[in-house]
């Protein structure tokens, strides 16, 4: 069921922000669901984390602390606004 939630609120989100921390594979799952549809990704991943090879070559955000991420996801977040007609 959880599976089934998931997609449904990838569905009807406007963007997605996954964190590739840990290499968790549900968020890779999550990650390939929400391209599938098409949705807007952005990819964060920790200092000195490894990323998997088939999504080492795609642009993410290298955070190093809460407030690094929080600065570099602001001009991020603000192409999406302007794109969503929000910003």
């Amino acid at each position: 069921m959880i599976v089934e939630k998931i997609h449904r609120e990838i569905e009807s989100c406007g963007f997605v922000i996954a964190d590739l921390t840990n290499e968790r594979p549900n968020v890779y799952y999550e990650v390939g669901y929400a391209r599938g549809l098409g949705k807007p990704v952005i990819l964060t991943v920790g200092k000195g984390e490894n990323v998997h090879f088939d999504i080492a070559g795609q642009s993410r955000i290298t955070w190093d602390g809460y407030v690094n991420l929080l600065n570099q996801l602001k001009p991020e977040l603000a192409e999406l606004s302007t794109r969503f007609g929000i910003g």
